[in-house]
């Protein structure tokens, strides 16, 4: 049997770095005091004619060393007393603090954590004089990191904890980053910062049953917002500096309703008209319940992206995102409207699986469809509705797709099968065959109509067709350059014989007995 060795108390001071390459100096051999003509004093080991191993030395400044030197370096672990009073205990590496190690301010600041090239980096944690304690990561000598911010905990002397995001040493925590205050009265604030105040979104949980949730500018409650009332009372509108304003710029809000009014309206009827079974069908997802939190969902999705193909907008557009997709989850009951779910989430899978100029287009576009209606108008019956943000998450497909059409090479793409049925879909693009059905039952099998073109040459009945089919698009408000180009190729392609249409541009041969297309 072996004794069971106590395991020695390790030096919480050493690096994993030292501990590997490090080797404990044999102070014997030559000792020697070294008195150079700049004031600096050397007392030690010599090893080559050069301070090695043991060292102190007393600086002409005043600054005092008592520790390992490699090299002639301070490397391995020491002690600096500087000549203002502060004190570093710890690993370092030629000549500068790096490692492990604790810094005593002569003001009363400590400092315990990792260093680089004489600076705070890494993770650490400083004590101050006042009493406040922040533990978190540092660069540069600064709490937090740029440009990207990184998470430390400030715990204050007043009591209040604050646990989030840092940025050049102020708390700093734009979308999607966020931070969280509890106050010592009781108070929670958790949302988004600036520069030390509370900006863009957040949640207040007040002490006495308060919840504001909304908009924040330079601390205050700023632009629009919902408080909920302890008493049970609710306001849900603009403010202005902390305070209510239900007044505003009236005839500058009455204008931009009215706009966003007609939008709204609008969208919702173009909506209507959409199949969503047929939708479904189409884009051809698969996925069945419990679908996920549709907003965490959306933002792990499209993070990547908005990182690659946008990166000087990052931070803007995930913050618009934010907004538009916690517009959809505090929506009331939204949990069990599981259709809603069941269409986003197959839209964004449909979305990602498209060419990379497909997703781009969609992302850009829905976030300033949707951010442009959740911030046009703040009422019940305003853009900002969660159907109006549902419907447009599905009917930008339609606009995407209409876009890739007028491409010259959209019948190359893959899934151009499930694109043409889309634009049927989403009434972008007039069913060519059913059209031209319409037009041949309606001027070539009805004997009422068919008088109107009897005595037609075949150009003549050419453009009438191309009439019909340019008021088809008309009605549902689609004609444009493109269009007009669609369908004049598409007239191009049919012999308008009498009795009946050819496609491909072939003339009927009487003469042959092969069958021929006829419309019922």
């Amino acid at each position: 049997m072996y004794k069971k060795q106590k395991k020695t108390k390790r030096n919480s001071i050493k690096s994993k770095r030292f501990r590997k390459t490090r080797k404990r100096k044999m102070f014997g051999g030559e000792k020697k005091r070294i008195e150079y003509p700049n004031g600096d004093v050397y007392d030690g080991n010599i090893k080559n004619g050069l301070p090695d191993g043991k060292w102190k030395i007393t600086y002409a400044n005043g600054d005092v060393y008592d520790g390992e030197w490699s090299e002639n370096t301070k490397t391995g672990i020491g002690k600096m007393t500087y000549a203002n009073g502060d004190v570093y205990d710890g690993e370092w590496f030629e000549n500068t603090k790096t490692g492990i190690g604790t810094m005593i301010y002569a003001i009363g600041n400590i400092y315990e954590g990792e260093w680089f090239k004489n600076k705070k980096v890494g993770m650490g944690t400083m004590t101050y004089v006042n009493g406040d304690i922040y533990r978190g990561h540092w660069n540069n000598d600064k709490k937090g990191s740029s440009p990207e911010p990184r998470h430390g905990i400030m715990t204050y002397a007043n009591g209040d904890v604050y646990d989030g995001f840092w940025n050049d040493d102020v708390r700093y925590a734009i979308r999607p980053y966020h931070g969280i205050m509890t106050y010592a009265n009781g108070d929670v604030y958790n949302g988004n910062w600036k520069n030390e105040l509370r900006d863009e979104f957040g949640t207040m949980t007040y002490a006495n049953g308060d919840v504001y949730e909304g908009y924040w500018k330079n601390g205050l409650r700023h632009d629009f917002g919902t408080m909920t009332y302890s008493n049970g009372e609710i306001y849900e509108g603009n403010w202005n500096n902390g305070e209510e304003d239900e007044d505003g710029d009236e005839e500058e809000e009455e204008e931009e309703e009215e706009e966003d009014e007609e939008a709204a309206v609008d969208i919702h009827k173009k909506a209507a008209k959409i199949n969503l079974d047929k939708y479904l069908e189409i884009i051809n997802q698969q996925g069945e319940e419990p679908y996920p939190n549709i907003k965490d969902y959306v933002l792990e999705k499209f993070i990547p992206y908005i990182t690659e193909y946008f990166p000087e907008e990052k931070n803007n557009m995930l913050e618009k995102l934010n907004v538009i997709m916690n517009r959809v989850n505090i929506a009331t009951d939204y949990s069990n409207m599981s259709r809603n779910k069941e269409i986003v989430k197959k839209t964004i899978d449909f979305v990602l699986k498209q060419p990379s100029n497909f997703i781009e287009e969609y992302i850009k576009t829905l976030i300033k469809e949707c951010y442009s209606a959740f911030t046009g108008l703040e009422g019940e019956e305003g853009m900002s509705c969660v159907p109006g943000i549902i419907e447009r998450i599905y009917m930008i497909i339609g606009e995407i797709v209409y876009q890739l059409s007028t491409e010259e090479r959209f019948d190359e793409y893959e899934n151009i099968e499930t694109y043409n049925r889309l634009l049927t879909l989403f009434r972008k693009r007039v069913d060519k065959y059913e059209a031209t059905k319409e037009w041949a039952n309606t001027y070539l099998e009805n004997e009422e109509k068919k008088e109107e073109i009897k005595g037609m040459t075949k150009q003549q009945r050419k453009e009438h067709y191309i009439e019909f089919i340019k008021n088809k698009y008309r009605d549902m408000d689609l004609l444009d350059e493109h269009t007009e180009k669609l369908i004049m190729d598409e007239a191009e392609k049919i012999d308008y014989v009498f009795d009946t249409l050819q496609f491909g541009g072939k003339k009927i041969n009487k003469n042959k007995t092969k069958k021929k297309r006829r419309f019922a």
